[in-house]
């Protein structure tokens, strides 16, 4: 009996997709379909691991909280459309007899 990775050792993916192109690896197999700013997100990520101070935290904490203020404002922005709606949906219902269909 066979196992699967004594069937696919020493094989390459002949078969690749024509529409994603693939990097090969240095051990031959085919990666990953390749992403655009790559390198950037690299970049960001060994930036990311160094500790942050005390004043990078400080500005992503105004940040969020300018953000879930604005976020907050938004939701009751709707909530008062909402509203309005709800008004106007009722006074048509009068208009029209009050029942539907």
């Amino acid at each position: 009996m066979h196992m699967e990775s004594d069937i696919t050792a020493g094989t390459q993916n002949s078969m690749t997709s024509p529409a994603v192109r693939t990097d090969v690896r240095h051990d031959l197999t085919p990666s990953a379909p390749s992403a655009l700013g790559g390198s950037i997100v690299r970049t960001i990520m060994k930036k990311l691991t160094i500790p942050a101070s005390e004043s990078h935290l400080s500005v992503a904490l105004g940040l969020s909280v300018l953000v879930m203020s604005g976020l907050l404002w938004a939701i009751l922005w709707q909530s008062n459309i909402i509203q309005q709606q709800r008004e106007s949906i009722r006074y048509l219902l009068s208009l029209h007899g009050g029942h539907v269909g």
